[in-house]
């Protein structure tokens, strides 16, 4: 519910509203071969990756966080990402359930963009004016830092 991310995923959603899924899949390709620099600007230094590496400071344990607009493409992240179009994955299928939101959580895994073995956390953003899906997040939350927690 976070204004931010709520808003930029609703700008994002409205650009790609139009997109098919080859026009993602295209662009993920490209984002995935392109210097660090184009996606560091897009992704990594977006307003919602300021808002994303915010919580992350004040809460230890997250590694690694994204935002994906409502059609699986990302938004904004704290670190890079192996990919940027998610919708293809079924874990944003299960979180965006058709534009009705799950949030749900994984076992723990690997995750090989945020390099340690983590629990998998997936929330619906919507949208605080009329609660529709506009967006995902994923979140990595660290083992290790369960077990200092405990």
């Amino acid at each position: 519910m976070n204004p931010v991310l709520v808003s930029e995923a609703k700008i994002s959603s409205e650009v790609h509203r139009t997109w098919n899924e080859n026009a993602f899949l295209e662009l993920d390709r490209q984002l995935r071969t392109e210097n660090s620099s184009g996606v560091e600007k897009m992704y990594l230094s977006s307003d919602t990756a300021l808002e994303l590496l915010d919580f992350q400071e004040k809460n230890d344990g997250f590694s690694e966080i994204f935002v994906t607009d409502a059609y699986g493409m990302n938004v904004g992240q704290t670190n890079r990402t192996t990919d940027y179009y998610q919708a293809d994955e079924a874990w944003w299928q299960k979180t965006y359930k058709n534009g009705q939101g799950q949030a749900y959580y994984d076992p723990i895994e690997y995750d090989a963009s945020a390099q340690i073995e983590g629990v998998p956390l997936y929330v619906p953003v919507k949208n605080t004016e009329d609660g529709a899906v506009v967006g995902v997040i994923k979140a990595i939350f660290h083992v290790a830092a369960l077990k200092i927690e405990l």
